[in-house]
């Protein structure tokens, strides 16, 4: 979560949304009225930010902080910047599709219905519209 903070930052956006805590997980009533609309909050969020790798939320996100950096086989430095190519595509890709959000039904249809999504790989980013 402090990945996704820094890194919703750095792109720009002021504002969060993270079901895990914008939820009330004690209030049923809540939860449940919440539960039914996270359609309209996947297709009305700018972006949704999806973590690819990790067992769970303290895993972190792939290049955001030195605490998970990314592994990338194709990279060229050019300065201070370093450039990195991923070299798969995003449908069909096995970084994605065999990844534990498929596994989960909430990350599942964090990934179906939003608009736009972040994926976070080991590699890299990849921006899906």
């Amino acid at each position: 979560v402090e990945d996704t903070i820094l890194g919703t930052l750095k792109l720009g956006y002021h504002y969060l949304w993270v079901d895990r805590y914008c939820i009330d997980q004690n209030d049923g009533h809540d939860k449940a009225l919440q539960i039914n609309q996270m359609d309209l909050i996947y297709q009305e969020a700018e972006i949704t930010v999806i973590a690819t790798v990790g067992d769970d939320p303290s895993f972190g996100l792939p290049g955001v902080t030195a605490f998970q950096p990314r592994v990338c086989p194709v990279q060229v430095n050019i300065g201070d910047l370093k450039l990195g190519a991923i070299v798969y595509p995003i449908k069909g890709s096995k970084v994605i599709e065999g990844s534990k959000l498929n596994s989960r039904d909430w990350t599942y249809q964090e990934a179906i219905l939003s608009r736009r999504r972040l994926f976070f790989t080991e590699a890299g980013v990849i921006f899906d519209c």
